[in-house]
């Protein structure tokens, strides 16, 4: 099928460039993915053969940084204004403060 050869391809590249990024500069990769020191760390360290193995998943490993509606908008802003509108929607997310305050609520 080649929906699946082509998200075992998905799944190959993203551990892939994941995996260099994270060897490289891991603050880099925590930001960039939005992944765990741990979770980066465990990817950095598997083989070309692991990798391989893993690809052959039949489920998407990478997930959406943004929210559903964040998405829907960030379609809707101008090309040249995309990666600022993803910075500040994962920024927000992200941001200690708004975590603390949701657990308040």
């Amino acid at each position: 099928m080649i929906e699946e050869q082509e998200l075992q391809k998905l799944n190959r590249r993203y551990l892939q460039v994941t995996r260099s990024m994270a060897k490289q500069d891991m603050s880099r990769a925590m930001q960039s993915t939005g992944l765990s020191r741990d979770v980066l760390t465990s990817i950095a360290e598997l083989s070309l053969e692991e990798i391989d193995r893993m690809q052959e998943m039949k489920y998407l490993l990478l997930q959406p940084r943004l929210a559903d509606a964040a998405f829907i908008k960030m379609l809707k802003v101008p090309e040249d204004a995309r990666s600022s509108f993803i910075s500040a929607s994962i920024n927000l997310v992200s941001h200690p403060l708004r975590k603390r305050i949701e657990k308040c609520n």
